[in-house]
């Protein structure tokens, strides 16, 4: 007489994420600081109370696309859409890869066009720098390096303790 099989036990989707997922993947693979950040903040905002209690097995497409839907109806930009289905993504597909769940989901992006880069002309920059220095010096010293340097208005930021959105 044949055994029948052993049906395993799949984690929740905070289980998972708060175990094997950030210990193997985002730790294990050494994400940057600011990743780290990203994805403790999109999983506490995001994620966690909408998917936290549900078995891995039981997110499927439907629940990924009510999701999004609620991320649209909020007005998220594609963006931030984005990297929220990218997190959710990486954590399934990892499952899939560990053969904690048999497949992982489709999850979809938002096509999103990058924005066009405009860089600042030779006056727009010089003016810049009389109101960087006359604010204080380390606003000068952020402007500087940002026109040097090609720096993007967050990285910018950090440079004089500015708080980015996120």
């Amino acid at each position: 007489m044949a055994t029948p099989p052993v049906e395993k036990e799949v984690p929740t989707f905070d289980e998972w994420f708060q175990g094997r997922f950030w210990n193997e993947w985002v730790v294990g693979r050494k994400n940057k600081p600011t990743e780290v950040r990203s994805k403790k903040i999109i999983y506490r905002i995001h994620l966690k109370d909408r998917l936290g209690d549900k078995r891995l097995d039981e997110i499927g497409v439907g629940e990924i696309a009510r999701l999004r839907a609620d991320l649209v109806a909020v007005n998220l930009s594609g963006k931030r859409i984005n990297n929220i289905l990218a997190v959710l993504s990486k954590a399934l597909k990892y499952a899939a890869d560990c053969e904690v769940i048999a497949k992982a989901p489709r999850v979809g992006m938002f096509k999103v066009e990058r924005p066009e880069i405009v860089a600042w002309d030779f006056a727009q920059y010089a003016r810049l720098l009389t109101a960087a220095k006359a604010e204080s010096p380390e606003w000068y010293v952020a402007v500087c390096l940002a026109g040097e340097a090609g720096l993007r208005v967050g990285e910018s930021r950090l440079c004089v303790g500015v708080r980015t959105s996120t």
